[in-house]
């Protein structure tokens, strides 16, 4: 198996570091001892395995550095340079398919493939895919025998981009909530010392990634504050829209609405999650959303659009509700109706917690990813 990630990275908190890291521990649980597998990662100053729980020492000359981790090989280097070891690095014994994990590292896919006369798949996770794509990419995705996609809506939104893909095999293969996040043991945020009712949104906060809807959400909790003055906000995060963000909340004469964390480290988001009413991500374009996942495994009810994946996990008046995009009114109104039966509310959290026990877990995921591989043999 060759596997081409970008980071590995416990660190990085992205989905798509996320999804390499459980996608490594579903490669290893079924590696096979007789063949030599590869990994293959374009950003990471160090090597990680599995959900980022253990360090490999490195060895080589620091141009790419090799790294033995049984039964992988880790080979990690930024991405020009990686073009070059992709056409000359030694493959001898490796055995197949190949798989790359983001769209943008398709090149090296198919060079790969090319030398080793192999099928390859690539993972599509959303909005990476929905724009024009740079004649490499466009290149590196055309020569794939399969596409895999995170969501019936990221693959539709693809197509719907890149028609000439329409024909191009491709699988759902719906994420599932890393087994890593629920043995963490929960830590507190430091600073947050507010205590009540409160709305949780968990993201990057970036000028580049208005669609997450932040500031409809801003927006529908100055509105229910009106009629439910103890419920606040928090928006959990870090990036370069979060003073923003901060100025826009500031400035509409309700100081206490919104409170900014920062970012926060996996054991203080599982915290909030346990201690938040209700969950919501207002996005506009979201491919999957594993914030939902984490959030509904703690029986807390989502919020989520029509506009994006979210209605492929949340179920509308069972686990959550799903709101028009940028209606702020309307996600003001559905909050308050949920607040105000607290009974119905518990209710969802439960469902919403049966429902990821039953079909977004790790062990969900790994199938459908495995059925989805099996397909290049």
């Amino acid at each position: 198996m060759i596997l081409i990630v970008p980071s590995l990275d416990p660190g990085m908190h992205g989905g798509i570091e996320r999804v390499s890291r459980q996608v490594l521990t579903i490669l290893q649980g079924g590696a096979g001892s007789a063949a030599r597998d590869l990994v293959l990662v374009s950003n990471d100053k160090k090597c990680f395995t599995g959900d980022g729980l253990s360090h490999a020492q490195e060895t080589g000359d620091g141009r790419g550095r090799m790294t033995s981790i049984t039964p992988f090989k880790f080979y990690r280097c930024r991405y020009l340079a990686m073009i070059l070891h992709a056409l000359w690095m030694p493959l001898g014994g490796l055995e197949g398919p190949i798989l790359c994990v983001h769209a943008g590292l398709s090149p090296i896919a198919r060079i790969l493939a090319w030398r080793l006369r192999m099928p390859y798949a690539v993972f599509l996770h959303g909005i990476e895919v929905w724009r024009s794509l740079p004649s490499r990419t466009h290149w590196g995705l055309s020569g794939a025998s399969l596409l895999i996609a995170n969501s019936r809506f990221t693959l539709s939104k693809f197509r719907e981009w890149h028609s000439d893909f329409a024909d191009k095999p491709a699988e759902v293969a719906h994420l599932g909530l890393s087994d890593a996040f629920e043995s963490l043991e929960e830590r507190k945020p430091a600073n947050f010392s507010e205590s009540g009712r409160f709305v949780l949104s968990v993201g990057r906060l970036s000028l580049e990634d208005d669609y997450k809807g932040h500031r409809t959400l801003i927006e529908a909790i100055l509105e229910l504050r009106r009629k439910c003055p103890d419920v606040f906000l928090v928006l959990a995060g870090g990036g370069n829209a979060a003073e923003f963000l901060s100025r826009f909340a500031a400035g509409q004469s309700d100081p206490r609405a919104v409170i900014f964390t920062g970012q926060v480290s996996d054991a203080e988001l599982l915290w909030l999650y346990r201690r938040c009413t209700v969950f919501a991500m207002l996005s506009e374009g979201e491919g999957f959303g594993l914030v939902h996942l984490e959030a509904m495994a703690q029986a807390k009810p989502c919020v989520g659009t029509h506009a994006d994946a979210a209605a492929e996990l949340i179920e509308d008046r069972v686990t959550g509700r799903l709101v028009p995009p940028a209606d702020a009114p309307a996600v003001a109104a559905a909050l308050r109706e949920m607040l105000e039966d607290p009974v119905a509310l518990r209710t969802m959290g439960e469902r919403a917690r049966q429902r990821v026990s039953e079909r977004f877990l790790h062990r969900h995921f790994a199938e459908r990813l495995q059925n989805a591989l099996a397909l290049l043999a």
